[in-house]
Order: C-alpha cells, then sequence, then structure tokens
C-alpha cells in the first residue's frame, strides 16, 4: 500500500490517549493507541506509580495486569491518589468499616479500569482478557499496563530471549488489537540506584530497541521529584527530560488532573 493512501487511516487509528496531565502536555508527550511503550526505572523510584496515576486518571477503557503488586496494595494506592490522603492513614481506614462507604464512593471513578492480580503473565492471556473486556464492555480497552514485563518471563535461563519475544508480542497486541500498551521494565547495572538518568542501553538485554517510545525514569536524592527521559520517541521528539513531582506518601504524581 502507498504511504500516501495509508496516511488518512494512521492518522485514525493512531490517536493520541487523553492523558490529563498537564506536564506531559507541556512537554508534548503522548501515548499513541497502536504503539508499544516501556517505562524503565530502578525498584523503589516509582514507575508503578506513575502507571497508576495515568491508569485512573486517563478517563478511557484499560485493563491493568499488576503481577508485581497485589490486589490490597493497588487499592490502597488508588485510595490514596484519588483523595491526597496518606497511605498510612488509608490502610488504617481501609480497615474501619466507618470508612468503607467513602472510598467505594471514591473507587468508582476506577471503573474504567479492569483490574488483573495474576503473578504471571503469558501472552495468550492478555490477548484472552483484552477479548473478555470487548465482550463485557462493549468496547476495546485502549490502554493496557503491563505491570511488569519481568512476569513474562518463564524460563529464567533464557530470560533475555524470552524477554526480546515478549516485547515483539506487545508490540503486534498494540497493534492488532489498536491499544496503546506499556509495559514496565527494570534496568541494569549502577541505574539500579534510582537516581542516575535512565539512558535506551540501561534497559535488561537492550530490550529499549523494539518499542516506539521508551521513558527512563529517576529521581532526586530527596525523593520529591521524578525526572522522566524520553529515551526513545518513534512519533515524536527524544532526548528531551522534564521533572514531575511525587509524593511517595501519597502514591501521587504531580501533573494529573
Amino acid at each position: 500500500m502507498p504511504l500516501l493512501s495509508a496516511s488518512p487511516k494512521a492518522t485514525v487509528l493512531a490517536p493520541p490517549l487523553p492523558v490529563q496531565n498537564s506536564i506531559f502536555a507541556s512537554s508534548g508527550l503522548v501515548f499513541r493507541r497502536g504503539q508499544f511503550s516501556l517505562v524503565a526505572a530502578a525498584p523503589g523510584v516509582g514507575k508503578t506509580l506513575l502507571a497508576t496515576n495515568l491508569s485512573i486518571r486517563t478517563p478511557v477503557q484499560s485493563i491493568y495486569l499488576s503481577a508485581d503488586s497485589d490486589e490490597w496494595t493497588v487499592k490502597q494506592r488508588a485510595c490514596s491518589i484519588l483523595t491526597g490522603v496518606e497511605l498510612t492513614t488509608v490502610e488504617q481506614q481501609l480497615n474501619d468499616k466507618s470508612w468503607e462507604k467513602f472510598y467505594a464512593e471514591k473507587l468508582r471513578s476506577t471503573d474504567h479500569i479492569d483490574w488483573c492480580f495474576q503473578s504471571d503473565i503469558e501472552m495468550d492471556f492478555i490477548v484472552d482478557r483484552i477479548l473478555a473486556h470487548i465482550e463485557l464492555r462493549g468496547e476495546a480497552p485502549q490502554l493496557v499496563v503491563v505491570d511488569n514485563i519481568g512476569n513474562t518471563v518463564v524460563d529464567q535461563d533464557n530470560e533475555s530471549s524470552e524477554l526480546r519475544a515478549a516485547c515483539r508480542e506487545l508490540q503486534r497486541i498494540a497493534r492488532s488489537m489498536n491499544c496503546h500498551v506499556m509495559a514496565l521494565a527494570h534496568v541494569k547495572g549502577a541505574k539500579e540506584n534510582g537516581t542516575i538518568q535512565i539512558e535506551l542501553g540501561d534497559l535488561l538485554y537492550n530490550i529499549g530497541k523494539i518499542p516506539e517510545l521508551v521513558l527512563g525514569v529517576h529521581r532526586d536524592q530527596a525523593k520529591t521529584t521524578q525526572y522522566i527521559n524520553v529515551a526513545k520517541n518513534r512519533g515524536g521528539r527524544a532526548g528531551m527530560v522534564f521533572e514531575v513531582p511525587i509524593s511517595y506518601s501519597t502514591a501521587t504524581v504531580g501533573g494529573f488532573q
């Protein structure tokens, strides 16, 4: 097919998600349907918090495959994100029946997300989950989050090839299902301390070569700011680094509305 005849169709099929984040918008960062992205960071930096805030604050049908965090942890974080109440207080209140109605009403605003807490993630399962989502909700998800791509690995002795294969399959799912697939990933070497800028080559086994978009996330020593490096962006500007306020005590990432 000639590119000229394909371009109108591509424009229709790859719209950006309506991510409601003023910092992302001013930086020109978009997440497009039909594309696959990786968010890479050291443990504890807050890549899961970033993905959770984005999922909750983006008003589209979504699937969040939370293999890294259990249901209680995610529920606690979601309540904190939605209310601004610190996690320690939320935990106490969630165990107090007098607060049950309050938090139930708050959590209704996350009904656009289909949460899954299966500890292992298989590619066939992701496709089946998407198809089930369409059947049950009457529309396809526009965002699928895989947290963490390391949970797709079955044979640890073959981790390198399995991670690369998982990336290729997630990219295929994004294109065939016309959704944005975001996978979270770990980094290697000295970057595991969490305070050094993440570059494309810092991802395990160079899996950053496959996605359309790769974000590297690190934080400051005071743990008040995330730095997001757009390490790769096939559809826009790469190489920019911008600051996003983060509160680990309330699980909130700045800029979201």
